[in-house]
C-alpha cells in the first residue's frame, strides 16, 4: 500500500484474511489495508469484528494513521465508546 500497488495490497489482505479468518490482528491490519484503499465500509466492519474478536490495543486504533479515514465516521466512535 506504502508503494501505491493497491490492487496487490489488497490480494496481500485478502491472502491473510483467508488465512486466518478468526484472528483479531490480522483483522485489524487487514481493515487497516482497507482503509488505506478507500474501501471504508469493509475497513469498518473489519475493524469492528477485530475488536469483538479480541483486540485490547485501543490506543492503536486511537493513534494508527491507518484509519485517518475511518476517524469521522459515526461507527468508528461508537466503537471507541
Amino acid at each position: 500500500m506504502a508503494l501505491g500497488r493497491v490492487e496487490e495490497g489488497l490480494e496481500w489482505a485478502s491472502t491473510a484474511r483467508f488465512m486466518e479468518p478468526e484472528e483479531p490482528m490480522v483483522l485489524y491490519n487487514v481493515a487497516c489495508v482497507y482503509s488505506l484503499a478507500g474501501e471504508l465500509d469493509d475497513a469498518m466492519d473489519l475493524l469492528e469484528e477485530s475488536v469483538h474478536k479480541g483486540l485490547m490495543q485501543k490506543s492503536w486504533i486511537l493513534h494508527d494513521s491507518n484509519l485517518d479515514a475511518l476517524r469521522s465516521s459515526p461507527r468508528f466512535l461508537e466503537l471507541l465508546s
